[in-house]
């Protein structure tokens, strides 16, 4: 397992890039990786980034250096180990990878510092072919999500997101351009293009699980664009590392249903969750909703919160570590937004937009259940 700590060694890094018929893979098998740098859009955040972190806290401690490139870096929210652990590199140009300045410093500060490595988090804007023309430094790409997600998310998008939310623009994206999307394909033929693009490029495509894989690598196949016919060997699964979680403290139980992720309505839909508590919390009066994270959706969903007139919904913000106020509110959670235990709550919400999940658990809350 690339990710238990009883086998650091540097063959468990090697493990990423093995497979059939690679000349990466065969490389790898004679040459240990100094320098790992990932990649990641907003640092720190949500789940990617939580990988990122126990990803490169594990890798430090075998000795490799680490730099992480970022477009964003929320400094204030650094805990001290990430300080330790990371040397950052901000995009000069601000976000965007693709403009000019910042895809020469990125391939310029790939090669100046020996980088053998590069792990993409889920940022399809990366200038791959320029990386791979300029520079020695070897790709991988990690797909923390579904499948081509990005069509999902075209369909949950509302007009008012839309850019330049004109009345006339919002008409015509709602009754024109997404109908027109969802009969021909388009948006799932445009993002199948793209990934396809990047196959020739990457060492390695991982995905969320095997089935996923699967699902991905046949899709891409059918699809017929160039790079689609990338070899089975190009391809992994590897779950999200999670670290062991922390003995739970004996404590009474509170009725306290407890979501913790980021807040994003494409991904998470926390709107859902808020519009079916309404529900719960006036026929359950002792039961509260706390709500541990942060987002681009988290002024809308306050003001949401508002509108639903919710009595027993707090927002408890974003986290990166157990204090003891927090403590006694009867969760526990540990670094970051996704990576977390909790002891004294009855029912507790998973990470993703698992809607059928959260009305059954909520529903559990109803009968007065303990989940």
């Amino acid at each position: 397992c690339l990710y238990s700590p009883k086998k650091s060694t540097n063959s468990d890094v090697r493990l990423l890039f093995q497979g059939e018929k690679s000349n990466f893979g065969q490389k790898y098998t004679t040459m240990q990786l100094q320098t790992i740098a990932f990649f990641n859009w907003l640092y720190p955040y949500g789940g990617a980034e939580t990988v990122t972190h126990n990803l490169a806290s594990f890798f430090h401690k075998q000795g490799y250096r680490i730099i992480l490139y970022i477009e964003k870096l929320n400094r204030e929210l650094l805990c001290d180990e990430e300080r330790a652990i990371f040397q950052f590199r901000e995009l000069p140009a601000g976000p965007d990878p693709k403009k000019p300045a910042n895809v020469d410093f990125l391939c310029r500060s790939l090669q100046e510092e020996s980088v053998d490595c590069i792990i993409v988090q889920g940022i399809d804007a990366i200038p791959f072919a320029e990386i791979k023309r300029r520079t020695r430094c070897r790709m991988i790409f990690c797909l923390h999500n579904i499948p081509f997600w990005e069509e999902y998310a075209w369909r949950e998008l509302k007009s008012t997101e839309i850019p330049n939310p004109t009345f006339l623009r919002r008409l015509e994206f709602l009754f024109l351009r997404r109908p027109l999307d969802r009969i021909t394909r388009k948006r799932l033929h445009r993002t199948e293009k793209m990934y396809a693009g990047m196959m020739p490029h990457l060492d390695r495509m991982l995905l969320l699980c095997d089935q996923y894989k699967e699902d991905f690598m046949q899709a891409l196949k059918a699809s017929g664009h160039p790079g689609s016919d990338a070899p089975a060997s190009k391809y992994g699964a590897i779950l999200n590392p999670l670290l062991p979680a922390a003995a739970a403290p004996v404590s009474p139980k509170e009725k306290i249903v407890l979501y913790v992720g980021r807040f994003h309505r494409a991904h998470k839909r926390v709107d859902r969750l808020l519009k079916i508590w309404k529900t719960v919390e006036r026929r359950n009066p002792d039961w509260k909703l706390i709500l541990v994270g942060c987002g681009e959706e988290d002024e809308n969903l306050r003001k949401l919160a508002v509108r639903l007139r919710l009595q027993r919904a707090e927002f408890a913000g974003y986290h990166a570590d157990v204090n003891l106020e927090l403590a006694t509110t009867g969760f526990l959670y540990q670094v970051e937004e996704v990576l977390y235990t909790f002891f004294s709550v009855h029912t507790f919400i998973f990470r993703r937009g698992l809607h059928g999940l959260k009305a059954a658990l909520l529903l559990c809350i109803t009968e007065q259940e303990s989940v």
